[in-house]
């Protein structure tokens, strides 16, 4: 069977790794998740860039490389164009969160300061009675 996904692509490569048949083999296979593109719960998340991994540190100036995604368009992947339309829309998305939040935390410090300065007495007495605070 050919798999033409880039996530199934990697999945059978893994597979042919590990000692799928026995039981360490198919724990370690139930516990790998690939995914094509960014899921939901990390779309959100800001990414970080690791300088050492990066294609123009780790290849020399005229190497040649490709992307898996490259690979199984040859071999009849249809979908490489959408998924490349709905990261572009992740990112936007995802700018657009950042910002907000940023917007958010920035009012969240005025409204803390601006608290702050109206009851420091009581705020320092409930943590007293409250064990937050110990003198």
């Amino acid at each position: 069977m050919h798999y033409r996904t880039p996530r199934m692509y990697v999945w059978r490569i893994i597979r042919g790794m590990l000692p799928y048949k026995t039981k360490r083999g198919k724990a370690a296979l139930g516990r790998l998740k690939l995914f094509e593109g960014i899921p939901p719960p990390f779309d959100k998340k800001r990414k970080v860039c690791i300088l050492r991994s990066m294609r123009t540190f780790r290849l020399g100036v005229k190497r040649a490389y490709t992307s898996v995604a490259d690979i199984c368009g040859l071999v009849g992947w249809k979908h490489q164009r959408l998924l490349r339309e709905q990261e572009n829309l992740r990112k936007k998305n995802a700018i657009a969160y950042r910002e907000a939040k940023k917007e958010m935390n920035k009012l969240r410090y005025i409204a803390t300061k601006q608290t702050n300065k109206i009851v420091p007495k009581l705020s320092y007495d409930i943590k007293i009675k409250y064990g937050k605070l110990r003198y």
